[in-house]
C-alpha cells in the first residue's frame, strides 16, 4: 500500500481527481537512455540475458551509487546495459519508478516516477527488488480504460 500513496503523488499530472490505474496511465514516462543507467538486482541472481523481462513492469529504486562499481560492458557486447561490480552496494535512494516499457530498438527504458526531471537526473542506477503495486495497476479492464493501459494482465477490475 506504502507504493500506491508514494506514486498517487503522479496525481498532479491530471487536472481531474483520478483513481488506480488511471493515474499511472496518464502521467507521461520519463525516457532514459541506458547508457546512463546501470541495472542491478538486490534480491535475486538474474542472468544478465534475462535482465529485461526482470524489468519490464516492476517498481524498481532510483539510486546513485559510486560510478566507480559500474561496469560497462559497451565494446565487448554493444547495446548490453551496465552492471555493478558488488553484490550488496551503498546506494543514496533517491526515489522509485515503474519501469512502463522497454525499446530494444532505441535501447531506452520508459519510467513513471513523481520524482522531478531534476531529482531523476542524478539517478545512476536502477535497483530491482521486491517492491510492488497493487495488482489494479497491473490488470486491463477494455470495459473502463481502453487500450491504453498497461498490457502485463488482463481481467475485468473487480467494482468497487
Amino acid at each position: 500500500m506504502a507504493m500506491a500513496v508514494y506514486f498517487a503523488q503522479l496525481n498532479n499530472v491530471a487536472s481531474k481527481f483520478l483513481l488506480w490505474p488511471e493515474v499511472m496511465i496518464a502521467a507521461v514516462p520519463y525516457e532514459i537512455k541506458w547508457h546512463q543507467l546501470a541495472v542491478h538486482c538486490l534480491t535475486v541472481e538474474v542472468p544478465r540475458s534475462q535482465i529485461f523481462y526482470a524489468l519490464n513492469g516492476m517498481v524498481v529504486g532510483l539510486t546513485r551509487v559510486d560510478p566507480s562499481i559500474i561496469m560497462d560492458f559497451e565494446s565487448s557486447y554493444p547495446g548490453m546495459v551496465k552492471f555493478l561490480s558488488e553484490r550488496m552496494p551503498m546506494a543514496e535512494y533517491l526515489g522509485y519508478g515503474l519501469v512502463r516499457g522497454i525499446d530494444m530498438e532505441k535501447k531506452v527504458f520508459y519510467i513513471t516516477t513523481p520524482e522531478p526531471a531534476d531529482r531523476l537526473e542524478q539517478v545512476n542506477c536502477l535497483m530491482i527488488s521486491k517492491n510492488e503495486l497493487p495488482s489494479r495497476v497491473y490488470a486491463c479492464s477494455k470495459k473502463h480504460y481502453g487500450n491504453s493501459i498497461l498490457p502485463y494482465v488482463c481481467g475485468d477490475l473487480p467494482q468497487m
